[in-house]
């Protein structure tokens, strides 16, 4: 069973136990300014999740590609999205700009 781990009550991340601890930290911090952000402008905003779905090894074994899912949850809606980089970064950017152009108010 993969690890989730809880941030403030309304923030899950799944699957990331396999992060060095300066990734995670920012991870961190860039997801709670957005889940912020959002809950500040939608006062039915419930919960968001991100999940580390896969984590590929490229095929001349020099890095990874990382594929995000993101899941938000407001007044009775979700909006799930996938985002998928060989930059973790990269990828949770477009993980949260995804979710977030999904959301209809």
């Amino acid at each position: 069973m993969e690890e989730v781990q809880v941030l403030g009550g309304n923030i899950q991340l799944v699957g990331f136990s396999q992060l060095d601890g300066g990734s995670m930290i920012i991870l961190k911090k860039i997801v709670g300014g957005f889940v912020r952000e959002f809950a500040e402008q939608v006062p039915a905003f419930e919960q968001f999740s991100l999940k580390l779905n896969k984590m590929i090894r490229t095929p001349t074994g020099e890095g990874n590609t990382f594929v995000l899912e993101s899941s938000i949850k407001f007044s009775g809606q979700e909006a799930k999205t996938e985002a998928e980089s060989a930059n973790l970064f990269l990828a949770l950017d477009k993980a949260l700009r995804d979710v977030r152009s999904k959301i209809t108010l």
